[in-house]
């Protein structure tokens, strides 16, 4: 097939310059614009080097955002099993990279109302993370966020204010106090304290 043979200068520079084009795009807010480069960006990085290679994992990854920006949630999910397919078979599965993907995948889930399916998911990637990532890692503190805030929404509120603390020490440690995911960290273990004086007064 196509990929089997060695790509060209001009055939590389084509996925390239599509890729940049979709990241433009994406970040003039052109979601629907954006959403077909991507998919063109993917079907050239795939040509050029297959479906196990990073730039079609990366491609299909940023396509995964903009699905979430629409909030089309299913797809997302899709997309980013299929993204850490790639990202498994080009660079193994512990990497950082196959981690980003699960998490997003576990994300999907969440925002789908799938709590209880997206925990086995999260809690791989966050393994993975952590015997990656270096300590500090905004990554590695969203991971955590997103995954605590899927805690809280199954009731287990012990397990979520401690996860949400270990994110909001991964911001303190990369420098990311001020960073809009360390807020929404702030205001998951606030509104989980106020929960356990609501139900301590109530026991009173």
């Amino acid at each position: 097939m196509f990929w089997n043979k060695k790509p060209s200068p001009e055939d590389i520079a084509r996925a390239e310059e599509k890729a940049l084009e979709a990241s433009d795009l994406f970040d003039e807010g052109l979601a629907d614009s954006a959403e077909q480069a991507y998919r063109e960006s993917a079907e050239l990085w795939k040509q050029v080097h297959g479906k196990n290679s990073e730039d079609y994992a990366y491609a299909l990854f940023r396509l995964g955002m903009v699905l979430h920006a629409v909030e089309r949630f299913k797809e997302m999910e899709e997309v980013y099993i299929q993204a850490a397919k790639s990202y498994r078979n080009a660079v193994g599965k512990n990497s950082s990279l196959y981690a980003a993907c699960k998490a997003e995948q576990a994300r999907a889930l969440g925002l789908q109302g799938r709590d209880a399916e997206a925990v086995p998911i999260f809690e791989e990637a966050l393994r993975i993370d952590a015997e990656t990532l270096e300590p500090g890692d905004t990554n590695y503190g969203n991971h955590l966020n997103s995954f605590a805030g899927v805690l809280q929404n199954i009731g287990e509120y012990d397990r979520a204010l401690e996860t949400f603390q270990q994110a909001l020490e991964q911001y303190k440690q990369g420098d990311s106090i001020e960073h809009q995911s360390c807020a929404n960290t702030l205001k998951g273990i606030v509104s989980i304290l106020m929960f356990d004086m609501a139900d301590y007064a109530q026991a009173e």
